[in-house]
């Protein structure tokens, strides 16, 4: 790999390739998944909630570019009710907001040859206000599955 804008298209073409799910399998996920008759909508969030995920970051973890996790742990109090807010209107709608999907994409090298892209394994950074409110998802259906 000659430039950094050459690496950037070897790996663009490498990692889909190693990531992708056929249809055929995504269709057997799909069909292992029952209907529930409990709603995410059943689901509210609290701000002291929100307050205690936020207090709970890791401020040395990777995080991607935008809110970081010191901003938000430094401002829970005074952003608590309007993530819980956000957070209560995405599961009543059963939506994700779509800017939080978006993630950024580093390659991380392993070993071996600097060349090679089968030597660096694609680590996604996603925003964290995704993982916050997948935290929160996370313990409502552990507990409802427990």
């Amino acid at each position: 790999m000659a430039d950094s804008e050459d690496k950037a298209n070897i790996l663009n073409d490498y990692f889909p390739s190693i990531c992708t799910m056929s249809s055929q399998e995504a269709n057997g996920i799909h069909k292992q998944i029952k209907q529930s008759k409990m709603k995410m909508s059943a689901f509210l969030v609290s701000e002291p909630e929100v307050i205690d995920l936020l207090n709970k970051l890791d401020c040395l973890k990777a995080s991607s570019p935008g809110v970081s996790p010191r901003m938000l742990k430094e401002a829970s109090c005074s952003i608590s009710s309007i993530l819980s807010y956000v957070f209560n209107k995405s599961l009543a709608a059963g939506q994700f907001p779509s800017s939080w999907k978006t993630g950024y994409l580093t390659p991380l090298f392993k070993s071996g040859d600097h060349n090679d892209p089968t030597n660096y394994r694609p680590i996604t950074l996603l925003p964290i206000l995704s993982k916050v409110l997948e935290r929160l998802i996370y313990k409502r259906l552990y507990a409802y599955l427990v």
